[in-house]
């Protein structure tokens, strides 16, 4: 997941029946029983990571490693 503002934070109309976005996403992301992680630096926000899509890559949620592992341009002559 991405860098939320306000992750933990409940609404003030609500305060005691509305839920964080982390709760949301952890009662979403809990049952399918996949690594996950929050605070990945991509997304809408000015120093952004860019992940290469179709490549190999490993995300350890344990340690917060995310490795890509093939590389994302071949360059042949």
């Amino acid at each position: 997941m991405g860098q939320f503002k306000d992750l933990d934070k409940r609404t003030s109309f609500f305060p005691t029946k509305s839920f964080t976005i982390r709760e949301v996403i952890e009662q979403i992301i809990t049952p399918l029983d996949i690594p996950a992680i929050f605070g990945m630096p991509f997304g809408h926000i000015q120093n952004k990571l860019t992940i290469p899509i179709g490549i190999q890559a490993e995300l350890n949620a344990t340690k917060k490693n995310f490795s890509i592992i093939e590389p994302s341009v071949i360059y042949s002559v």
